[in-house]
């Protein structure tokens, strides 16, 4: 879908601020946890990251970021699976870049309009 969808994508590295550690595969093998992330950026995206941690049969989450190079709201994406694989939950969520909410809203309100 991606690479379909997006112009130029590209993979990029994925390190922490300090930009000194790879942060591609973190495992803690005591607590039988790993995680694994990848980033990516496009034309139309100054970051994509996804991230899916495996903590065994108690825990799964995927999440996902996309942070656009426009002034439209950052996009969250998130896939969790707990207790055994018998309770899930989803959240998609989009988070504005305006520091002030009635901004954000006059921009986009006639938008959503027709979904409300």
């Amino acid at each position: 879908f991606m690479k379909t969808n997006l112009n130029n994508l590209r993979l990029i590295p994925t390190i922490d601020r300090t930009r000194q550690n790879d942060l591609t595969y973190v495992e803690n093998s005591k607590k039988k946890k790993r995680m694994i992330t990848v980033c990516f950026e496009s034309d139309e995206y100054r970051l994509i990251r996804l991230t899916y941690l495996d903590a065994g049969v108690a825990t799964q989450v995927f999440t996902s970021l996309w942070y656009p190079r426009t002034n439209t709201p950052v996009l969250g994406i998130d896939f969790l699976q707990f207790n055994n694989a018998t309770k899930h939950l989803t959240v998609v969520d989009m988070q504005p870049l305006h520091a002030c909410e009635e901004d954000h809203d006059f921009t986009y309100s006639h938008i959503l309009q027709s979904i409300r």
